[in-house]
């Protein structure tokens, strides 16, 4: 079905990493980092953050907590997160990513680009071939599959696996890579 094998889903990922995103949208800020929080306070003109070793007030902030924090509700809110936050918390899944690596004898690929999508014809496809070094000599290409895709490759063996792999990389330069 189209669900299935289409490209419809919850399913992303971003070229490159999540990282660059994160990094465009922190341009300007004072971003603290590694600070484990245990009380948020918030009121209308400013909140508070504590954190193991510091506490830092601010007219503002974006605290990111991993999902595990927040499903076992360790960090304290005041006032307190709503019912409706919390049941969805309850809900957030953590992400489920295969990473494969493949090296060849040399490169085929254009070796000034770090990542090679691929828009192929089902959801079996693999979509997304990167580098795993910036040195353009080291031949060696990485496949990243995410969430229920990545799962759905659980089962398959190295064999099978590296098939449906060489199959994407024929669809996008022929049978030059070997």
């Amino acid at each position: 079905d189209a669900q299935r094998d289409g490209f419809s889903g919850a399913d992303r990922t971003l070229v490159g990493g999540m990282d660059q995103l994160c990094a465009q949208l922190a341009t300007g800020l004072d971003i603290k980092l590694k600070a484990e929080v245990r009380r948020i306070r918030s009121k209308r003109s400013y909140v508070r953050v504590e954190a193991d070793r510091v506490t830092f007030d601010a007219d503002y902030a974006i605290v990111t907590l991993p999902a595990a924090v927040l499903q076992k509700q360790t960090v304290e809110f005041y006032p307190d997160l709503s019912v409706a936050k919390k049941e969805a918390a309850g809900h957030v899944a953590v992400g489920h990513v295969n990473r494969i690596a493949l090296q060849f004898d040399e490169p085929f690929w254009p070796v000034e680009h770090r990542a090679l999508g691929f828009a192929g014809r089902n959801r079996k496809d693999f979509q997304l071939l990167s580098r795993v070094t910036t040195d353009p000599k080291v031949p060696i290409l990485s496949v990243t599959v995410g969430g229920s895709r990545a799962m759905d490759l659980d089962g398959e063996s190295d064999a099978a696996l590296a098939k449906r792999i060489r199959a994407t990389i024929d669809a996008l330069f022929g049978q030059v890579a070997r």
